[in-house]
């Protein structure tokens, strides 16, 4: 199997493809990896499309994502040495094919991969981190990365007493650029967990930039337990989200 060329997937696997999308990538001119891309979809998807796993509405809605974000590629950007990671991504977005925000992320990630800019980031781990997330996950992903320097506020309150605190509301997070205030506990601990955020409960943001944002976290989240809890009681606490380098490699390859 052409040794010149370090496709980073095995001997058999790569036979096992159609001798188009074998051709298509082998291609030195790259002029055709958004056909090789293409075949490996419907190659990887074609059982979960017989099954009815899949529809089809959603396979071509996928492989027209693809087709236009490597279209966006630069000739002399394409590169087919990281087919491996390809295979990898489109095995796993198979499974999330009815999620629309997600499926276009696995699109991106896909461009990236064979986008020379880009896929000096790209690893398995990428693609797994995707294939963990849900569609509220990815909503806040999308807000997350909106955000200037990728640091958001968020903020809670806790009740004190004699035996010692405890958390008694969501976290609320405040998006500065777009103003929207949103309760994801559980999209911060995916998200966290995957090593894509790191989500801070003993630090915040100090500048004064972002100081309306927390008021206005302690206002919206004290309207909600006013009836709960006295004022002596309670005490609002703030925090931050940063995106870690993990996350960081991921966001460019997936919404730049």
């Amino acid at each position: 199997m052409h040794d010149d060329l370090n496709l980073g997937i095995g001997y058999q696997i790569f036979e096992s493809f159609p001798k188009s999308t074998q051709e298509a990538f082998l291609n030195p001119s790259a002029r055709t990896i958004g056909q090789a891309l293409n075949g490996l979809v419907l190659f990887f998807t074609s059982p979960l499309l017989k099954l009815g796993i899949v529809k089809k509405a959603e396979l071509e809605k996928f492989k027209h994502d693809i087709q236009q974000e490597t279209q966006k590629i630069p000739e002399q950007n394409r590169d087919n040495s990281k087919l491996g990671l390809v295979v990898k991504a489109i095995e796993d977005a198979k499974y999330q094919l009815s999620e629309d925000k997600i499926r276009a992320m696995y699109a991106k990630l896909i461009a990236s991969t064979v986008d020379n800019r880009k896929n000096s980031l790209v690893t398995p781990r990428l693609a797994t981190a995707l294939s963990q997330m849900g569609p509220n996950d990815a909503v806040l992903l999308k807000h997350i990365n909106e955000q200037e320097g990728h640091v958001v506020p968020f903020g809670y309150f806790i009740k004190k007493d004699n035996v010692g605190t405890s958390t008694i509301s969501k976290k609320s997070i405040d998006f500065l650029k777009t103003g929207t205030l949103i309760n994801q506990d559980i999209s911060l601990d995916v998200l966290d967990s995957l090593g894509i955020i790191e989500v801070k409960h003993d630090a915040w943001l100090t500048n004064e930039l972002f100081k309306p944002s927390y008021d206005r976290l302690e206002e919206s989240i004290r309207v909600e337990i006013h009836n709960k809890f006295s004022a002596e009681e309670i005490e609002f606490t703030k925090g931050c989200i940063k995106v870690t380098d993990f996350g960081e490699a991921l966001l460019r390859c997936i919404f730049l």
